[in-house]
């Protein structure tokens, strides 16, 4: 035991307590001791020291003086130093170096040694390491294999310090995962042993990690508590990477409240704390709060500064981790300062990463019903078993037989069960397949005959002959083909948002575009709503579906008629969800071709009959009347 808690409290040292003002002079004074020593396993211990104590500010000496543990090896039987120092490279590699598979590997050797020298508790905190490793790699499901290894162990043992470090580990994946009640819970359950062992840095990181859970779940006023006790452990214990992470995670506190000046202070301060440790992948985090919080304060270009910066740090490293909200905020910056061609650049690479996301997500969940089968399958065989064993029980032959029905009747409706869910989840990998392509070609339909529209006008400004007047026609054209483009690329965006799936929002953008497009020809329109359940969750495809044939209805509108008032109108029908109705009322028709109008409306019925509604159209004397029913 006392010598397990030895080198936890060297791990300990390596990532939490090396002071960063009085460091430099920590370090003389180590030297100066080895210097004097003659003891060859007393100077094991000083070099291990010294490189603990260069962790903060210089990871090539601790690498050097690591390595001189290493090389004592051979002459100085030190297991306790040995393993110290190959678990200490590992963490200096992934917090100070970003190299992931060096990380691991060093973690891997001495996860080796505790089996060799067949350490039970060594052995738990090694695999806690390689949990922590697969963590930060973005690998929860090889993460959470190891940290159950580990939860195994710490109970078998009845070790106090490992079942903390199991209940730590397994609450921050729940938290990463969206299960923050079950988060708080693993939390709680390692603050009451960090509290009776006087564990003082491990419990400012278990506050830290409470407060992003309450943080998550929108508890803020609880969440800036837990952060803010966490900040005064780390101060006073000169804790430069763990002050940057609470810090950091302040300036999401207060981006959430609104609060975007404060937020902006404390990613500042989180950034100067963590140029004392060097973590590149989290200054890339700190980076993209920045940028949103930039972003929102309508600082589209520090914001650009802030993301480009991110992107930069995040390609020297081994990670799939921030790229999506990147891509994200650079596209928005570039659109609002005017730079179309970087903004759908950089929409492009979003929805590219969103959609792999997806399919990962798909492919976990495949996975998971593989492997729910093969249990059952196991079951099964076990059944089998069992079955030849009654067989024999002569006596119990009755109650066997209907325990054995009872059991095969329950596996059955199991089997059943997963085969049915098996075949829905099928279905919806199909339509949402089928989705995909249709966006994907509705995508390349119009972005190709747009710029195919646009190089054909592009071309007529290189004739000489054409006048200013004319050359700024065909430049209006370009700009509005441009902003139709665009706007194509926004729905997209605004149907694939999970936080933009009801009703509610779905009326929101419909009155945006009403104000847009009747508001730039000064046509006063009238919008109501009754009855509507605005908290009904609609699909992608009905957003999509509902929002397109509004705005051909309104492009009918402007196109053919001359209106002088539109009426908006949406209402809970009798048998229907949901009706919508646009009325136009207008002096005279204006002169149209009858097949581009057929078209519009043979294309909005479709959408109408895709997703299971009706569309039908009014033409009378001074008015136009479209409904649609769903």
């Amino acid at each position: 035991m006392k010598k397990n808690n030895l080198i936890n409290h060297i791990i300990i040292l390596t990532i939490c307590s090396c002071s960063f003002t009085t460091s430099g002079q920590g370090v003389d004074s180590l030297k100066m001791l080895l210097a004097e020593e003659s003891n060859d396993s007393t100077k094991v211990k000083l070099l291990k020291k010294i490189g603990d104590a260069y962790f903060e500010f210089n990871f090539d000496s601790t690498e050097f003086y690591y390595n001189k543990v290493l090389a004592f090896a051979p002459t100085v039987p030190h297991y306790d130093m040995k393993l110290s120092a190959l678990r200490s490279f590992g963490y200096n590699y992934f917090i100070k170096k970003n190299n992931y598979p060096l990380g691991l590997e060093y973690f891997n050797k001495a996860l080796d040694l505790t089996k060799t020298k067949k350490d039970s508790i060594g052995q738990a905190y090694s695999l806690a390491d390689l949990g922590w490793g697969y963590w930060k790699k973005k690998e929860p499901l090889e993460a959470l294999k190891y940290h159950l290894q580990v939860k195994s162990l710490a109970e078998e043992l009845q070790h106090p310090k490992l079942l903390f470090t199991s209940f730590f580990n397994l609450g921050i994946i729940q938290n990463d995962e969206g299960d923050n009640k079950k988060a708080i819970e693993y939390f709680n359950h390692a603050l009451e042993i960090a509290d009776t062992a006087n564990y003082v840095i491990s419990k400012g990181r278990l506050l830290n990690n409470l407060g992003k859970a309450y943080q998550d779940d929108k508890e803020y006023d609880i969440a800036l508590q837990y952060f803010q006790r966490a900040d005064s452990i780390f101060l006073e214990k000169r804790s430069g990477n763990w002050l940057s992470l609470v810090n950091y995670n302040k300036g999401n506190n207060f981006f959430f409240r609104g609060d975007f000046l404060k937020s902006i202070s404390y990613f500042q301060k989180a950034l100067e704390y963590n140029k004392v440790i060097g973590n590149n992948e989290r200054e890339a985090m700190i980076l993209l709060g920045l940028a949103k919080t930039q972003f929102e304060l309508d600082d589209p270009q520090q914001s650009i500064t802030h993301a480009e910066r991110a992107l930069t740090i995040l390609k020297e490293i081994d990670t799939k981790l921030y790229y999506k909200e990147l891509y994200l905020i650079l596209g928005e910056s570039y659109d609002l300062i005017g730079d179309y061609y970087k903004a759908s650049e950089y929409f492009k690479k979003y929805l590219k990463v969103h959609e792999e996301e997806e399919e990962a997500d798909n492919v976990k969940k495949i996975a998971t019903l593989n492997h729910n089968v093969e249990i059952v399958k196991k079951e099964n065989r076990i059944l089998d078993l069992q079955n030849k064993d009654l067989v024999r029980e002569k006596t119990l032959v009755k109650f066997q037989f209907n325990n054995q029905l009872l059991r095969f009747a329950t596996i059955t409706i199991f089997l059943c069960s997963i085969l049915f869910f098996f075949i829905n989840k099928s279905k919806e990998l199909k339509r949402m397949d089928d989705l995909k392509n249709d966006l994907s070609d509705d995508l390349h339909d119009n972005i190709g005959s747009s710029l195919n529209h646009i190089k054909m006008l592009s071309n007529q400004l290189n004739r000489k002959q054409l006048n200013e007047k004319e050359r700024g026609k065909v430049l209006l054209k370009i700009k509005n083909i441009s902003n139709e483009m665009m706007h194509s690329m926004y729905d997209l965006v605004w149907a694939l948002k999970k936080n933009q799936e009801t009703v509610g929002d779905l009326i929101v953008k419909i009155q945006d575009h009403a104000d847009n497009a009747l508001g730039d020809f000064n046509i006063p329109y009238f919008f109501s709503s009754d009855k509507i359940d605005e908290q009904k969750k609609l699909s992608t495809k009905e957003k999509l579906n509902i929002y397109a044939i509004f705005k051909e209805g309104i492009n009918n509108i402007l196109k053919h008629t001359d209106a002088e008032k539109v009426y908006i109108t949406l209402k809970k029908g009798e048998k229907k969800n949901f009706i919508m109705q646009v009325k136009s009322i207008y002096k005279y028709k204006k002169q149209i071709n009858k097949i581009s109008n057929h078209n519009g409306i043979v294309n909005m019925k479709k959408r109408a009959k895709e997703i299971n509604g009706e569309l039908e159209t009014i033409n009378e004397k001074d008015n136009f009347i479209l409904i649609f029913s769903w």
